[in-house]
């Protein structure tokens, strides 16, 4: 499981030039976006550090719910996957954390988007 999770944050590391890129031409073109994906590193906020630039990310602590996520989405719950998902969410919120990028968890649900609007009015990180 390991190897896996090491697997995803590579493909995370791989992405940050081009994710860098998009972000920056949004900056110069003055566009808004919303930048969301399972390979979004929180070193890539760190990397981008512009005033316009925000980030949070959404945590779920339970491997349990995972799977109850994907049963529901997926009609299995693919305990294999949940596992590594779990992992690799771990190390996203504890390096998140680390880095001083805001992590909030998932649940409960119907208050998600207050609680990350509260966490995108915080500070951003610094380099």
């Amino acid at each position: 499981m390991d190897d896996a999770v090491g697997r995803l944050i590579d493909v995370g590391e791989m992405l940050i030039p081009g994710l860098t890129a998009v972000i920056n031409d949004h900056l110069a073109e003055n566009i808004p976006m919303i930048l969301k994906g399972d390979f979004i590193l929180p070193l890539l906020a760190v990397k981008v550090a512009h005033p316009k630039v925000k980030a949070v990310f959404v945590h779920e602590p339970e491997k349990d719910q995972i799977m109850r996520n994907y049963l529901a989405r997926e009609g299995e719950s693919q305990p294999f996957r949940a596992e590594v998902s779990h992992a690799y969410g771990n190390w996203l919120a504890g390096n998140g954390r680390k880095l001083k990028v805001p992590v909030i968890e998932s649940r409960p649900w119907d208050s998600v988007i207050e609680r990350v609007k509260r966490a995108l009015g915080a500070r951003s990180p610094q380099p």
